[in-house]
């Protein structure tokens, strides 16, 4: 709401572009580590600690890496400033570190620290952000109250954890890094088929076609915090105790109430698409308009294959869901690659529904598979993992 109206429409897509190509390179910074941690840290709560100290490890080697790959790759592949993508990707890898933490805290059952850290950082952000946006409006100023930010997420999360839980400790863990190579892989496809109409749209089209399309894109990308948010809860209990009777109509009743919210924020998007693109994006409206009309049917269809996603995930199906992953990227590229120059930023959101539609059916198909065989197992046990995970390995 404020950068359309305070930033003309080339800074903010060089903003929004430098920013999807830092986050589309994150995952050499965390290389998935944080999904083994938490799955381990649900099942065996009391060695919280031993299990998050090889994620700071990790870290600790790859943030420098990281850095020096997104300015090669920067200067190698892109016109885009430097200083401006080395800013984006600090940014980037701060909040990501924050993300380690929430990773942790939620099979803690501490969510209540990621709800402080939130709100308190966030409440003073938006002060400090309007403040600064009415004194001196410029890409600048957005860098540095972004970089503000970034820096108060992760310091509270390591702030908490060090002082309420543990003390914080680092330690390589090679065999960790290797076991959370489908994980690794898993994000790095999915970040990059989020990001592909926006790189496509800096390279083939324009800056203000990347803003256009971030506009209406992130009020959908926005609300995916309702499929993550309920899967904080199921997922630990799904990854501890498999599809158990109860589990399943847990599972069951949450993707009812996923695709409730799915469909009502399509109706939203689709029939007060104007009004709202008008309150939020002021003179910008216009052109914002068409494409948040066509990606409004992303709501329900985006939000049960990321819950999909996230469940078989949690029922060591990761080798699926990367191979169902690399299959929708590719059909995303391509139908984005044949769009984009045809329809500029609306042809990017006809790729993410062709995507998102060819990902919910293979991942409800093999959810329906699970399910099935489940029920004809007279007694499944649970106390055990399976081989093919990393604990079953231990």
């Amino acid at each position: 709401m404020v950068l359309s109206r305070k930033l003309g429409a080339s800074d903010i897509g060089a903003f929004f572009f430098a920013i999807a190509f830092a986050e589309s390179l994150v995952v050499l910074s965390h290389f998935g580590m944080g999904s083994i941690m938490s799955r381990r840290v649900a099942s065996a709560p009391a060695e919280a600690a031993n299990h998050f100290a090889p994620v700071l490890g990790f870290r600790a080697l790859s943030a420098p890496l990281y850095l020096i790959i997104v300015a090669g790759i920067g200067a190698a592949f892109t016109n885009a400033s430097i200083p401006l993508l080395m800013a984006a990707a600090v940014i980037t890898l701060l909040e990501d570190f924050y993300f380690s933490f929430g990773a942790l805290l939620l099979p803690r059952r501490k969510a209540r620290y990621n709800v402080s850290v939130g709100v308190v950082v966030h409440s003073v952000y938006i002060v400090v952000f309007l403040i600064g946006m009415s004194i001196a409006p410029s890409l600048a100023m957005l860098l540095g109250v972004t970089l503000f930010r970034a820096v108060a997420l992760a310091l509270g999360g390591a702030w908490l954890t060090h002082t309420r839980l543990f003390r914080l400790r680092a330690r390589q863990d090679w065999a960790t890094v290797k076991a959370a190579v489908p994980f690794v892989l898993i994000t790095a496809v999915h970040v990059f088929r989020d990001q592909i109409g926006t790189l496509l749209l800096g390279t083939k089209a324009s800056y203000e076609e990347v803003a256009h399309f971030n506009m209406a894109w992130r009020l959908v990308a926005s609300a995916y915090f309702v499929p993550t948010a309920v899967c904080a809860v199921i997922v630990p209990l799904l990854t501890a105790h498999g599809l158990t009777g109860d589990n399943k109509r847990l599972m069951i009743r949450a993707a009812a109430g996923v695709g409730a919210v799915g469909l009502t924020g399509a109706a939203i998007a689709w029939f007060f698409a104007e009004p709202l693109a008008a309150v939020m994006y002021g003179p910008m409206a216009t052109s914002v308009v068409p494409i948040l009309r066509t990606l409004a049917i992303v709501f329900p269809i985006g939000f049960l294959a990321l819950f999909l996603s996230l469940v078989l995930q949690a029922l060591y199906e990761e080798a699926h869901v990367l191979r169902v992953l690399v299959l929708v990227t590719a059909a995303n590229l391509v139908v984005s690659w044949i769009l984009i120059p045809r329809l500029g930023a609306v042809g990017a959101a006809y790729a993410q529904i062709v995507s998102s539609s060819l990902q919910l059916l293979i991942l409800f198909w093999r959810l329906r598979t699970l399910h099935s065989l489940e029920r004809r197992t007279d007694s499944p046990v649970y106390s055990d993992f399976p081989d093919s995970s990393p604990f079953g390995r231990t």
